[in-house]
């Protein structure tokens, strides 16, 4: 949430260089966590709720998802790989041109997570997740395993995206 939340800081102080708008949605994919079933209630919501003119509006959807891990290793999701290739390729190069090491152009996983919901309605689509967390769901999960520097990677990538 702390880069999506400066995200919107830094949107709202450059809002004047944009061709169009921003939304910032937030999502808890683990809704009620007894299995997958059960899982995505805000995305799916979301997304049915969409009128057509309302998708035909949205340039791309990037989910952002357990990224301040300070080993941070982001790779690319196979599901965003096989929907949107032209534009899960543009973000992770876009991050290797920017100099962001721990964001790798190598598609490692296949996650369900909320951004299919947004793949399902026909929005472009891709995730960035570190998918490899040993402290996720487990007491060790605290502030102390955050890393300013990548969430300041995935911040940076999110603004170039919005004003490039």
């Amino acid at each position: 949430m702390a880069v999506l939340l400066e995200l919107a800081r830094v949107v709202s102080q450059k809002k004047d260089a944009l061709d169009s708008g921003v939304k910032l949605v937030f999502f808890d994919g683990e809704d009620f966590y007894t299995g997958i079933e059960n899982m995505f209630y805000g995305s799916k919501y979301f997304a049915a709720s969409l009128k057509p003119e309302d998708k035909a509006a949205v340039k791309y959807f990037v989910l952002v998802d357990m990224v301040g891990d300070s080993d941070l290793g982001i790779y690319k999701d196979h599901n965003s790989q096989s929907a949107y290739p032209d534009f899960t390729n543009y973000v992770f190069s876009s991050a290797k041109e920017l100099g962001f090491k721990n964001i790798n152009d190598t598609a490692k996983y296949e996650i369900a997570d909320d951004h299919i919901a947004m793949i399902g309605a026909g929005i472009t689509s891709t995730l960035l997740i570190d998918f490899d967390y040993p402290a996720w769901h487990t007491t060790a999960d605290t502030v102390g395993m955050v890393s300013a520097e990548s969430l300041e990677q995935t911040g940076k990538l999110l603004e170039y995206l919005v004003f490039n």
